[in-house]
């Protein structure tokens, strides 16, 4: 059992796949990227007998009976991540619907129900009270619910004292954070790649192929806007969509799915570039630089098309851009959802409200912000 709850605070961030969505599901390279959009998580201990839980932004409140959690049994110990046993699930759905919770797998219910297992299984049954607040929209695939599932699992393991809040997490921490989360994501997603809650995690980026993920060592500061459509989509219908058209014509799509690894390889090679820039380590232009990334970026979402999971609102997105001399293509499953663009370092702040103006007036909302910050901290001072 875990020692008395402390008081804490913890934020982490959400993701943008920069390069390589789709051709990932085919072993190729695929590039993310942590957001400066954060979620932050607020516990605190409580002596009123029940375990509450604030989502603020979706105005919804579960308060727990500290009785009824009492029994629900745990799968593993803090230090040893695991996924929920049958009867551990069962449990854990019952007390759902004890504190009134629809249990009707929406993605509110299941947020809740990663909240109870990270809980029971790293806490054990305490009173407590927890808010957590996000600057990231729901829903959108820029990694809402792994930032959520990453902050919970930070945020009990120092707050239970498996980890030392005084000091910056150890990569060994973030690995148990890490693999925590990525269990609570399972009960939301039900097979995750992991992509989502390993950045948060981690933070920086980290290039995946063929299930791996390694860092990038040179992350580069960069502004991008982040654009959401406010087009729904499936991304199962769309990830079936080219998986039809790989069927269909492998001799065409193969090659574009290659184009997209070699695309993500170059564009690789573009960030540390700007990396060492930034710090002076190199005599190239950044002009340049920005000039190769921007036609990449182009190519990307060209090949992204080609393979079916373009959409009109997307496209619109790219013509905006472009309209302003910036560059942009879809993040995640496409098909409507999220798209970034590019911000070369000087570009004119009248180049870039003008560009944001552009887009809000098409309807879309449109965030300013940076990629390749910190993972997973401490919040206000305690680390």
């Amino acid at each position: 059992m875990a020692g008395q709850m402390e008081r804490v605070s913890v934020s982490a961030p959400g993701k943008v796949i920069l390069h390589g969505e789709h051709a990932v599901v085919y072993g190729k390279l695929a590039i993310a990227a942590s957001l400066n959009l954060r979620s932050f998580l607020h516990l605190a201990p409580a002596s009123d007998g029940h375990v509450s839980m604030d989502l603020p932004d979706i105005t919804l409140r579960v308060r727990w009976q500290l009785e009824a959690l009492q029994g629900i049994p745990r799968c593993g110990t803090p230090n040893t991540p695991c996924a929920p046993t049958p009867e551990q699930l069962e449990t854990l759905h019952a007390a759902l619907k004890q504190a009134s919770v629809s249990d009707n797998s929406s993605s509110q219910d299941m947020a809740m129900l990663s909240f109870l297992f990270l809980f029971i299984n790293i806490a054990g049954p305490q009173s407590v009270s927890v808010v957590v607040n996000s600057q990231l929209p729901i829903g959108a695939g820029l990694g809402s619910s792994a930032a959520f599932c990453v902050c919970v699992a930070a945020g009990l393991l120092a707050s239970a004292g498996v980890v030392d809040s005084r000091q910056p997490f150890t990569a060994a921490t973030r690995d148990l954070i890490n693999a925590w989360a990525f269990e609570a994501e399972k009960l939301i997603h039900g097979t995750p790649s992991g992509i989502d809650n390993c950045i948060s995690a981690y933070g920086g980026a980290r290039q995946f192929a063929a299930g791996k993920s390694e860092p990038l060592a040179e992350v580069p500061c960069i502004r991008i806007l982040l654009v959401n459509t406010r087009v729904p989509r499936s991304t199962k219908a769309l990830v079936a969509r080219v998986r039809e058209n790989h069927t269909l014509v492998p001799a065409v799509v193969n090659p574009i799915l290659d184009s997209v690894e070699n695309l993500s390889r170059e564009a690789s090679l573009c960030y540390a570039d700007l990396f060492a820039i930034q710090r002076n380590a190199s005599t190239k232009s950044a002009a340049d630089v920005y000039a190769k990334l921007g036609y990449l970026i182009d190519v990307n979402q060209a090949l992204l098309t080609a393979l079916g999971v373009g959409h009109p609102a997307l496209d619109a997105v790219g013509r905006m851009a472009a309209a302003h001399g910036l560059h942009a293509k879809l993040t995640g499953a496409g098909g409507g959802g999220c798209a970034w663009l590019l911000i070369p370092d000087g570009t004119d702040a009248a180049v870039v409200a003008a560009a944001m103006a552009s887009i809000e007036g098409a309807g879309m909302a449109v965030w300013e912000t940076t990629m390749g910050g910190p993972g997973v901290q401490m919040e206000d001072g305690q680390q």
